[in-house]
């Protein structure tokens, strides 16, 4: 099986890149020898490019941090699958895709975490729409709290 990696550095032994669109790298990987075809992201014009080439060189799904709404529709579109893995290396990321204890996802994370925590997307504008940030996010922790109500625009 092929997979791509978002990586920030050329070798299987760099971080999986927190996010797609910003990863310095791009490596095709093929999970059962680790060969692996190098892409730089400096080649490639927009995402969708690299996308559209590692399909043309067999990968079946993607591994990396975070991605937003728009470049999973852009994955639906080749069949690729979406595997997020954070603060790991590409290597530890390949051999638990093919353990399977990486989760595929079948929405996009951004939506998923919007909808999990804030009951659905937001619908409300201004304070009303702040008020409710805090409630959904108030109770997870103490810092986050903090970091709501600072970051928020509360008091303004």
């Amino acid at each position: 099986m092929t997979i791509l990696v978002a990586a920030d550095g050329p070798m299987v032994e760099s971080p999986v890149a927190e996010k797609f669109t910003k990863a310095r790298w791009y490596l095709v990987v093929d999970t059962e020898t680790l060969d692996s075809t190098v892409l730089p992201s400096t080649t490639f014009e927009n995402h969708h490019e690299v996308i559209v080439r590692a399909a043309a060189l067999g990968a079946e799904a993607v591994v990396t941090g975070h991605c937003g709404p728009s470049f999973y529709h852009q994955l639906l579109d080749t069949g690729m699958a979406l595997a997020p893995a954070h603060g790991i290396s590409v290597l530890e990321s390949i051999q638990r895709y093919r353990r399977g204890a990486l989760k595929v996802l079948r929405e996009a994370d951004l939506r998923a975490q919007l909808e999990r925590h804030e009951g659905g997307p937001p619908v409300a504008r201004g304070a009303a729409q702040r008020e409710h940030r805090m409630q959904a996010f108030a109770p997870v922790t103490p810092r986050g709290r903090h970091h709501l109500q600072q970051y928020s625009g509360r008091g303004k």
